[in-house]
């Protein structure tokens, strides 16, 4: 394995860690890799790691209202979390403009559960600048998320909500922002889907009915995949992040 330098700095108010393989290369294809919901930056250091190791300049932020951007008196909102943090990536790929390290031409986004409903909304933004996407156990649609089972306890649990009522009132809140009501707008760059069938909070029947709507978008379908897991929950995996690898390397050209 190569040596990695890793590196905390803040870039325009945003706590990044920074991988960067030390192969004596420049212009490296750079990956932003995105937390999930009440995480923080330091918990994808593992697969980073494996994805720096390989060739990529990897930039771990802190979400919006996550880590070192949190308020310590309370959970930050899942709705404003995404929305946010959706807005701070094209923020993060200029200020690698200049950078002999690496090739912000060759930019791809990989995210988890919260990170991948991030990647969502972005692709349905009015300004994309990656080149390859890979949304891990996430949803395009945040009310699929909701009416699960495992939600209104979780939400209760960090105090978002302290009633039913809180849960309808951010389900209509959703209904208009969510990814899954504004595909219309979205931007078939190359990209990876992977979720278990078993995930009880990211229910996978509507991730795959939006990849069924999603691939007429594409003129080449390769360009689009979905991989549904047996037997795997709310969680990544060691093929999960193998399959990330491979689908970067053919993309972002290493």
């Amino acid at each position: 394995m190569k040596d990695i330098l890793l590196t905390h700095k803040t870039l325009k108010g945003i706590p990044v860690i920074e991988l960067e393989p030390q192969d004596g290369l420049k212009h490296k294809p750079l990956v932003i890799m995105l937390h999930g919901y009440a995480g923080i930056k330091e918990f994808l250091l593992l697969q980073a790691y494996s994805l720096c190791a390989q060739g990529f300049f990897v930039v771990l932020p802190d979400a919006w209202g996550h880590g070192a951007r949190s308020d310590v008196t309370k959970t930050a909102d899942f709705i404003d979390s995404v929305i946010n943090t959706s807005s701070d990536i094209n923020r993060l790929i200029e200020e690698y403009n200049d950078d002999h390290r690496t090739d912000n031409n060759r930019t791809g986004l990989v995210g988890y559960s919260m990170g991948g409903c991030i990647i969502f909304d972005y692709l349905v933004s009015k300004d994309v600048r990656i080149k390859a996407a890979a949304p891990v156990i996430a949803t395009p649609d945040w009310v699929s998320i909701l009416e699960s089972k495992e939600a209104y306890p979780l939400m209760l649990e960090h105090g978002i909500v302290s009633s039913q009522k809180g849960m309808e009132e951010m389900k209509k809140r959703s209904y208009g922002k969510q990814p899954a009501d504004r595909l219309d707008n979205f931007m078939p760059v190359p990209l990876l889907i992977q979720n278990g069938y078993e995930d009880t909070l990211i229910p996978i029947k509507p991730v795959n009915d939006c990849y069924e709507y999603l691939k007429e978008k594409y003129t080449d379908l390769s360009e689009i995949v979905f991989i549904p897991y047996p037997g795997i929950g709310h969680a990544d995996n060691v093929p999960m992040n193998m399959q990330i690898a491979a689908f970067m390397k053919k993309y972002l050209v290493i």
